[in-house]
């Protein structure tokens, strides 16, 4: 979708021939832009995010990934052109979120995580620590078979590193694989760098320490 051409002067603004899919989840919503691109319709970009994040955060999200790949000629109206852009929404059946939580005290970050989780309407279908008795093997084992939505690790403290912290969130990036369940880190401000590079660009969502 990139050109290094701009519009001649005097010529109209130039536009996108673009449509938003959005998937809205009594949990998550997900958006994709469908574009035209050199004479072919394709999916050009994704995101998803938690429901409760609302409007403005989904089209913000959907501008910087769109930032990098769209023509330098509208390079500067992409938030425009997605507000003039056809909409097509569903709403999926309600089913509560399923999350997979990772941490490194069963007493602390862990019970913490599950608190949140299931206070926001999660429900939490695996749960893993650093000291809950389980091997490492075990452990990878259980995170690999939860069937879960979402992901969120926590562990460590802001002023000091963990990394036992960094450790299960190793575990959780191996488990997951080549899926796309979005990842929140809400542990260690000083590991926030290393966590999200254990991820694909995008992946994770860094929110503040409880």
């Amino acid at each position: 979708m990139t050109t290094p051409h701009s519009s001649p002067v005097g010529a109209p603004p130039a536009s996108a021939e673009m449509s938003i899919l959005v998937d809205i989840g009594s949990a998550w919503t997900k958006a994709a832009i469908v574009a035209r691109a050199r004479n072919r319709w394709r999916i050009v970009t994704q995101v998803a995010q938690p429901s409760g994040w609302g409007e403005d955060e989904l089209r913000a999200s959907l501008t910087k990934r769109l930032s990098g790949v769209v023509d330098q000629r509208v390079s500067g109206r992409i938030e425009e052109l997605l507000l003039g852009a056809p909409r097509i929404a569903c709403h999926t059946p309600r089913r509560v979120g399923r999350l997979g939580v990772a941490g490194v005290s069963s007493e602390l970050s862990g019970t913490s995580a599950r608190r949140a989780a299931e206070s926001a309407g999660w429900t939490v279908e695996e749960a893993a620590t650093a000291d809950d008795g389980r091997s490492l093997t075990a452990r990878l084992a259980a995170l690999q078979e939860a069937d879960v939505d979402a992901w969120l690790l926590t562990g460590g403290f802001d002023a000091s590193r963990a990394d036992q912290a960094l450790e299960m969130a190793g575990l959780v990036a191996a488990a997951r694989g080549a899926s796309t369940q979005p990842v929140i880190w809400a542990g260690s401000a000083a590991l926030a760098a290393e966590v999200t590079a254990l991820f694909e660009p995008g992946a994770v969502r860094v929110v503040d320490n409880p």
